[in-house]
This record gives structure tokens, C-alpha cells and sequence, in this order.
């Protein structure tokens, strides 16, 4: 039977949901302020309240073998809640009321106990508890010292993984091991952690072990507390931060802007060092730019930090107010590309796309740090036009040096003595070019990969050097309509080069949640559908053709001689 508009209504506004244990039945509190617990199920969208009174529910928690359910009551009105079990038919208090009942975290494994934290001695600081649920007895698993928030059970013995809290003095806890040992056992360096849960054999959590506003979903040692997979190397934003630091100790006319996110951008050090010359405008893109467009007309030069998909909101002011009257501002472009776990909305695809429609803007991507401070340090010296500056999210990789530079600016990172392909990569898929590129050489196609490193307008050797192969390939991690590779094709018809090209960049689609490496593969940006395809391609069995080699024979009929 299909449920009816009202069930999915009650899916959009429940809050917090727990599924059944058959995944059939989804409990949820209904209601705002005083609210009740109510099931639905999805099968049919019939939808039923289990308590019958509306109460001030604080959180909802379900076994983990049975669908029993524990919710929090605030009875008192002093935010201190009353346990109250919910079995079948059957309600029953698990504590008096009012309690010293402050939060509660996850059920044992076990289904037999749930952690509390509770506090009777009218103190800062709460004790650990773990909670009986057939008896109501309470065992106290650590005598609070600092203000701890109970988490999940660890499967191997009978410890709890519970938290420092966040409201204390340094406002950086710790993960802590909890036994009833006089003192926890800390497992990990002062960092942000909530939403702790088991994901197999480690916690899945949001974490910030930078410091940062913004928190990250990963997995995380149980042991150590330290982020599985976490990299030393240093963040695109954080290099971005240090070396417009420099520039501004350089160049007093340098101002940041940025809207609301002034520590995910990497602004945050700009305003430690020079607090006067940052200036956050709020959730309020347009009024960022139209911001920076008047400082630059008084003789400032704006750097305007926002993520890549949020500058789709200000669109118009960065084609009137900027470039219409070539005012010196440059952006910086954080979370280009896929942003990968973040979802459809933080993807910043659409910006290479939008503005390189603006008149005598100037569009750069760095491959790897040094390119990043390099160009960084070329945009905010252009005093007559928009520039932009766009990098990944995620930490740096490696740094990729060029073969050779050439007078234009464009790096030649790799080349071979035959003229076959011309690959154009745009800022981090450079090290998805160079791996074609030798992925072709394996089977005697010679590759020219470059980096033209600002990819708008478009410079001019780009142009000889596709004269001069057989095909061209752009890679880039936005969307293809209307992207760099576009606008080369544009290029080269316009002077006069018929050299075929084939621009690979992403879907216009709205993209899911995925890993950057999963969604790059699902729209085939991938090295090794990439030099299959260029294969074909070269061979003249898949379109766009390849210019044929001298003498070659296609169709039935001698071709002219290679440009090559």
C-alpha cells in the first residue's frame, strides 16, 4: 500500500526519529515545545500517538535488540529531565521527578543499561552514570571534575566513551574512556567532537581538529580518538590563510570579506593579525560583493572568501558592481569542484561555468600549494577586474612541477616527442592528466599535458599547442555546459583551429553524497575510462576522431598530410 501525502508530511517534520528495529515503524516526536511520542508506519502512513499527554520531550532513544524506547522529560523547567520507559503498551518511570537527570546518551549493547549525566550536588560539573533499566539502579561510573556528556558504550567491556564537555573553560574536549576508575582515561588531544556512534570497529563523529567553526564527519580510532585516515598535509584553506597573511603584511590595501564564514574560508588569521581590515558581512553573499566593489573604488583591494557554490548568490553583483565598472576585487573560491560527502548543495561546480561569462574577468586554479600561493599573489597585484581564485576541499596533494613554463604563463607538465594529444587540466586534475598521459604512452600515444593556470581568458599558447596535436582533451571538476572546455573549443574555432576536442568535465545534475573519488568515477573522470576513451578516439573508432596521421587511410580514402 503506498502512504499518503500526510505520512510524508510526518517524515518531514518529525523530530527525533528512531526506526524499529524491522525498519517498518518510524518513532518520532510530534510537536513543537510540549510534543508527544507518536509512530508511523511507512508501509501504510497510518500514523498513532503511544503517549497520550503532551510533555516537554527532550530526546528519543530505542533499544538496540527491541523497540523499546527511553524519552527524556523536562519536568522541572530547569532543563532536568525525567527517564521514562516506553515498552509495548506498558510506561513506567525509570526516575523521580524531578531529577538530577541532565542528558542521556546511548543504550548498553546489552539493551540492560543507558548512560546518564547527572548532577545532585548543585555543581558545575556532572557525574557519569550508567542506569539499570529493570531495576532503576544507578551505578556511578565517574565523579565529576569537569562537565562530561555521556556517548556510546565501547563494545569490548564494560567501558563508556563519553565527552568533555564543550561549554568547558577551553572549549575543547576530549574523548575519554570510562570505567569507574577514579580518573577517565583520555584517548585523544584537545579537539571538537559530537554526534559520537559506533560505524563497526570505530565512531563515527563530527569532528574539527583544527579549531575551525565547521565540523567534518569521520571515522574515528575508539583508542586513540584521533581521526582514521587523517593526513599531516596541510588543507587548501589553510594555505590559502598563511599566504594572504603575507600578502597583507605587504600590501596594506588588502581587506578580507567574507559572509558568515570567516573561519571556514581561512579569513580567521587575516582577522587575528589585522582584526580592522576583515570585515564579515553576515549570510549575505550579494552584500559581501557589492561591499568589496565599494572598497575597491576607494582605493582598497577587497579579497572576498566564500565557498564556490554560495557565489552563484551574487552573481549580479559581480557582473554590475564589480566588472561593469572594473573594480579590483579578487575572490577566493573555497570548495571548488566535489566537495564529495557534503552533498548536492556545497558541490561547487557551477562557478568556472557562470563567471567566466563576465566581461574581462580573469579564472584561476592552482594544481597544488605553490601554485596556489602563486596565482593567489597575481590576483589580488590586478587592480582593473574581477579575478578569482578556486581551489578543492580536503588537504593539498603533492606538489606537481612543470617540465616548463611557458611566456604566457602556461605550465607544460609533461611531454612526449609524438604530437598526439593535447590534455588541458584545470587545477587539481592535473594528476588525473599526467596518469592518462602515461596510461596513452603505454600504448605509443604521445601526450602533452598542461596546466594553463588561469584557464579564463584563455591564454594563447593554448591555442598554438592545440594546433600542433591531433586531439585535445580538457579535464575539469565542473560542469561541462558551458565549462573551460567550452569556451577552448570557442577559442579554437574562432582562430581558425579544427583540431577535435573533447571537453570531460561533470554532469548538470544535482550530485549526491558520495566520496570526490566515487562521484568523479561515476561521470567517468576516472584515468583509465579517460585513456580507453582517447584511445578510440585516436584511432578513429569513437567521435570526437583524432586528426589522422600522414597517409593514413580512413573511410576508403587517402587523407592529407599531419599537422604534426
Amino acid at each position: 500500500m503506498t502512504p499518503d501525502p500526510a505520512a510524508y508530511a510526518a517524515i518531514e517534520s518529525a523530530s527525533a526519529p528512531a526506526f524499529s528495529q524491522d525498519g517498518r515503524t518510524l518513532f518520532h516526536l510530534r510537536g513543537a515545545g510540549l510534543a508527544q511520542v507518536w509512530a508511523l508506519d511507512l508501509d501504510t502512513g497510518a500514523a498513532r500517538p503511544l503517549t497520550r499527554h503532551d510533555e516537554r520531550v527532550a530526546l528519543l532513544r530505542r533499544a538496540p535488540n527491541d523497540d523499546r524506547l527511553i524519552y527524556g522529560i523536562d519536568a522541572g523547567g530547569d532543563e532536568r529531565q525525567q527517564l521514562w520507559l516506553l515498552d509495548g503498551p506498558i510506561l513506567r518511570a525509570l526516575t523521580a521527578n524531578p531529577a538530577a537527570i541532565h542528558a542521556f546518551g546511548a543504550w548498553h549493547p546489552d539493551g540492560a543499561r543507558i548512560g546518564l549525566a547527572a548532577n545532585d550536588r548543585d555543581e558545575a560539573h556532572f557525574d557519569i552514570l550508567a542506569l539499570d533499566v529493570a531495576t532503576g539502579a544507578q551505578t556511578r561510573l565517574w565523579h565529576g571534575t569537569h562537565e562530561v556528556l555521556p556517548g556510546p558504550w565501547h563494545p569490548v567491556g564494560d567501558r563508556m566513551i563519553a565527552l568533555m564537555d564543550r561549554s568547558s573553560g577551553d572549549q575543547r574536549p576530549i574523548i575519554v574512556h570510562l570505567d569507574g576508575q577514579a580518573q577517565p582515561v583520555p584517548r585523544t588531544r584537545p579537539t571538537r567532537f559530537a554526534s559520537l556512534r559506533w560505524d563497526g570497529d570505530a565512531l563515527m563523529g563530527l569532528t574539527d581538529a583544527e579549531g575551525r567553526d565547521w565540523m567534518a564527519l569521520c571515522r574515528i580510532d575508539p583508542e586513540t580518538g584521533e581521526p582514521i585516515g587523517a593526513s599531516d598535509k596541510q588543507s587548501w584553506t589553510s594555505v590559502f590563510a598563511e599566504e594572504l597573511v603575507v600578502l597583507a603584511g605587504s600590501n596594506p590595501t588588502i581587506v578580507g570579506i567574507t559572509a558568515a564564514m570567516l573561519r571556514p574560508t581561512g579569513l580567521q588569521p587575516l582577522a587575528s593579525k589585522y582584526p580592522e581590515r576583515v570585515f564579515d558581512v553576515g549570510i549575505a553573499e550579494q552584500h559581501a560583493v557589492t561591499s568589496a566593489a565599494g572598497l575597491a573604488f576607494g582605493g582598497l583591494h577587497p579579497v572576498v572568501a566564500l565557498y564556490a557554490t554560495f557565489i552563484n548568490r551574487a552573481f549580479d553583483q559581480v557582473l554590475m558592481d564589480v566588472a561593469l565598472h572594473k573594480a579590483g576585487v579578487t575572490f577566493v573560491l573555497d570548495r571548488a569542484g566535489v566537495t564529495g560527502p557534503d552533498g548536492p548543495s556545497h558541490h561547487g561546480i557551477w562557478d568556472l561555468a557562470i563567471l567566466q561569462v563576465v566581461p574581462h574577468i580573469r579564472l584561476s586554479a592552482p594544481r597544488d600549494a605553490i601554485r596556489l600561493r602563486e596565482e593567489l599573489g597575481e590576483a589580488v597585484a590586478v587592480t582593473d577586474s574581477p579575478t578569482v581564485v578556486r581551489f578543492s576541499k580536503g588537504n593539498v596533494g603533492t606538489e606537481i612541477p612543470a617540465v616548463r613554463r611557458l611566456p604566457d604563463g602556461v605550465d607544460v607538465l609533461s611531454e612526449a616527442s609524438r604530437k598526439d594529444v593535447l590534455i588541458i587540466t584545470v587545477g587539481p586534475m592535473a594528476e588525473i592528466g599526467l596518469e592518462v598521459a602515461a596510461r596513452l604512452g603505454d600504448q605509443g600515444i604521445g601526450a602533452t599535458v598542461i596546466d594553463p593556470r588561469w584557464v579564463v581568458p584563455v591564454p594563447k599558447s593554448v591555442i598554438t599547442l592545440a594546433a600542433k596535436h591531433r586531439l585535445v582533451v580538457t579535464i575539469e571538476d565542473g560542469i561541462r555546459v558551458g565549462g573551460i572546455g567550452t569556451r577552448i573549443r570557442q577559442e579554437l574555432r574562432a582562430a581558425g583551429v579544427d583540431t577535435a576536442l573533447n571537453e570531460l568535465g561533470l554532469p548538470d545534475e544535482f550530485l549526491e553524497h558520495g566520496s570526490r573519488a566515487e562521484i568523479l568515477e561515476e561521470a567517468g573522470l576516472t584515468p583509465q575510462q579517460i585513456a580507453r576513451d582517447v584511445v578510440e578516439q585516436v584511432l578513429g573508432s569513437k567521435i570526437p576522431v583524432a586528426r589522422p596521421l600522414t597517409g593514413e587511410v580512413r573511410e576508403g580514402r587517402s587523407l592529407g598530410s599531419d599537422r604534426s
